[in-house]
């Protein structure tokens, strides 16, 4: 049986396809299709399909593109490359304008053939193709695998508290706007009880990150959606704010950078991306893992705490809905209950707001307890732009008794370092000698200054 190559691109509903022949490179046909209709792409009876499509990991589409192949040839196999997308678009396109690759693709041979609508990662061949090792009898057909999928969310979700219906939503969409605002601000003084009452678990996590930095590790974000926005956010505030160096905290979102400004909600499920985004920042034992999902279900975190327990490090999850059962994969559990939300199901609202506030907390303590803050003043900021450079100025003003120009004259001197012009002033020494000292003192400026009044 000769294989076929289905080259799929587009989004929406509707689809670009074109049918080749794995062994040649021959097209065969070309079409148009929506996502869940195939029937455009002109495919022989009885033909295996390896599909390669820039949108195949968008759940929806795998399980639409499933049903309608299924539908159309019952009786065939569906298998995924495990090699490249764009590497496979990009053949699909030279293969139109009659230009043959010079590389593996050359010598593609067919896979053998695996159960129908094995859609899940086994073995890697040499032929670089990812087989299910379900066999015939026992893979189910794409779509009694979709709604067994679906069900299985359904239940998993169905009650976790952050789904149900308030009792006092239900008749909003009739409400004033004074009311549906007084509503959600007294949803929204619930969080900070609901975060006090984890405050132990959060006292527990600083320890462990402020012990990670102490021994070169960093701290690692992993979330989806609003929960991995919220791991971006907070990541991206630690260099201005405390002078951290930007790898010391590290943000993974499911996705990637892109759906911090569109949301791409189908990224959660995507669990195989969770371990090769944490191996390509070097992720290791030293270094410690923070999981944030509301639901605490979330595919790509759940991946990504297991890969790292797996590599030995420590985890934490954050979440708004405490797992039944213990996880396997996480050290320690954070979970505020925040309740129903104003709107059920939307966790940007009160659970993301709760996951604000630990995030606050986590790395705010932790920065603290590094030697980045002094009498509630942040010593350790960067002068990046004006606001932060008079900041700095007013800092050194307010501890020291010094006017504007003395205290801008002595930054200068500093190299710009509101710590080490600290300790020039108090200690009445060089720039050199306040760094050294800076240095023996684990970068506290109280200790670097008391340690002079001690001595003399």
């Amino acid at each position: 049986m000769t294989p076929h190559v289905i080259g799929i691109d587009g989004g929406g509903g509707h689809t670009s396809a074109c049918l080749l022949n794995a062994q040649t490179g021959a097209i065969l046909a070309t079409g148009d299709a929506g996502p869940s209709n195939i029937h455009g792409v002109g495919l022989a009876e009885g033909a295996q399909a390896i599909v390669k499509a820039l949108m195949w990991k968008e759940r929806l589409f795998q399980q639409r593109f499933s049903a309608a192949y299924a539908a159309l040839c019952p009786g065939d196999p569906v298998l995924h490359p495990s090699i490249s997308l764009a590497l496979g678009a990009t053949r699909l396109a030279l293969e139109t304008l009659g230009i043959r690759p010079n590389s593996a693709w050359g010598s593609f041979s067919p896979p053998k053939q695996v159960g129908v609508g094995a859609l899940s990662q086994g073995e890697e061949t040499g032929d670089g193709i990812c087989l299910s090792p379900a066999s015939d009898d026992e893979a189910p057909s794409p779509a009694n695998d979709t709604l067994a999928r679906n069900r299985r969310i359904f239940e998993e979700c169905r009650n976790l508290l952050t789904e149900q219906l308030h009792p006092e939503a239900k008749t909003l969409d009739r409400a004033e706007v004074g009311e549906i605002l007084r509503l959600m601000n007294r949803e929204d003084a619930r969080v900070a009880p609901a975060v006090g009452k984890v405050l132990p678990q959060i006292a527990q996590a600083v320890e462990w990150v402020t012990e990670t930095f102490r021994n070169g590790g960093r701290l690692f974000y992993a979330g989806a959606g609003t929960s991995g926005r919220l791991g971006c956010l907070d990541a991206a505030e630690c260099p201005p704010t405390f002078g951290a160096p930007p790898h010391l905290v590290q943000p993974l979102i499911a996705g990637g950078v892109a759906t911090l400004l569109r949301s791409r909600e189908g990224a959660e499920d995507l669990e195989e991306d969770a371990p090769h985004d944490l191996d390509a920042r070097g992720f290791a034992a030293r270094d410690i893992l923070v999981g944030l999902a509301a639901s605490s279900r979330t595919p790509y975190v759940l991946s990504a705490l297991g890969h790292a327990h797996r590599a030995g490090a420590r985890t934490a999850l954050v979440t708004c809905n405490p797992p039944k059962t213990p996880l396997e994969s996480v050290d320690l559990l954070i979970a505020p209950v925040v309740g129903p939300e104003v709107v059920m199901g939307s966790t940007r609202l009160k659970a993301a707001t709760a996951q604000k506030m630990i995030l606050n907390m986590l790395t705010t303590a932790s920065m603290i307890r590094m030697g980045k803050v002094y009498d509630g003043m942040m010593v350790d900021l960067q002068m990046s732009c004006g606001k932060l450079a008079e900041r700095a100025k007013r800092i050194v003003m307010m501890l020291t008794g010094l006017e504007y120009e003395q205290a801008a004259d002595l930054l200068r001197a500093s190299g710009g370092s509101v710590k080490t012009a600290l300790v020039m002033h108090f200690r009445e020494c060089s720039a050199r000698e306040a760094a050294r000292l800076l240095d023996e003192n684990e970068g506290f400026v109280r200790r670097a200054i008391e340690g002079y009044a001690r001595e003399s």
